[in-house]
């Protein structure tokens, strides 16, 4: 596996902060550029459709 791009890394970083509830999901979407329902879609495929 070769380096991370710095996207890829702020991905990770931020799916890492939400799995350990550091971060909200309107958090998430701010810091990737999302809005709010493409992170909730983000979420969903990341964790599962639990996410609301």
């Amino acid at each position: 596996m070769g380096k991370s791009t710095p996207a890829e890394r702020e991905l990770l970083l931020v799916r890492r902060a939400l799995e350990r509830e550091e971060i909200s999901l309107g958090r998430a979407a701010e810091i990737l550029g999302l809005s709010r329902e493409d992170m909730r879609e983000q979420a969903r495929e990341w964790f599962g459709r639990g996410v609301k």
